[in-house]
């Protein structure tokens, strides 16, 4: 079976979903980062092969609506403030994209200064990347792993743990990498 919006990732973009049960020209979404031809500033683009409506249910549109405008509004490796709110509570949101291949995206808040890390293990509990490991600010942020450990080699597919911590509180989020 063959999708007739199914696309090509060319030129620096990512595919970003894909269609289940098909084998071939499966890809639904993709994005790109970087300049634009004939551009002379960076800039991010997502587009979907299908209608953004047909996402459902609900809770879902929302969702995929909320990591596209995050990705979008948001650089990687930075404080933001989500329209001026600042968190309530000690959060870490699910990495996206979910499965993801090469990188994928964690959003945490904290909702006062204090020592945090956040460090990706394998199932076997060994530390294969720590993101963070500072003191931070009350706010949210969102961290990039690409799928790499502490020595910047890639690492085998599989499912891996995203561990954010703060003194007695800690969040967990299961990951899986895909090549």
């Amino acid at each position: 079976m063959k999708y007739p919006d199914a696309l090509i990732p060319v030129n620096g973009s990512e595919s970003i979903v894909r269609y289940l049960n098909v084998s071939t020209h499966d890809i639904g979404g993709v994005s790109f980062e970087g300049v634009f031809p004939g551009g002379a500033q960076p800039g991010k683009l997502v587009y979907f092969g299908f209608p953004f409506e047909t996402i459902y249910p609900a809770d879902s549109l929302g969702a995929v609506m909320s990591e596209v405008l995050g990705y979008l509004l948001i650089a990687p490796s930075i404080t933001y403030e989500s329209g001026g709110v600042l968190p309530e509570q000690f959060e870490l949101m699910q990495n996206f994209p979910n499965p993801f291949n090469p990188r994928t995206t964690l959003r945490f808040g904290i909702p006062e200064g204090a020592n945090v890390s956040l460090v990706i293990h394998n199932l076997r509990g060994q530390t294969i990347k720590t993101l963070v490991s500072n003191e931070l600010d009350v706010g949210w942020y969102e961290m990039v792993w690409n799928g790499d450990d502490d020595e910047n080699q890639q690492v085998a597919t599989g499912l891996y743990l995203g561990r954010l911590q703060s003194g007695e509180q800690a969040k967990t989020v299961k990951m899986l990498y895909l090549k």
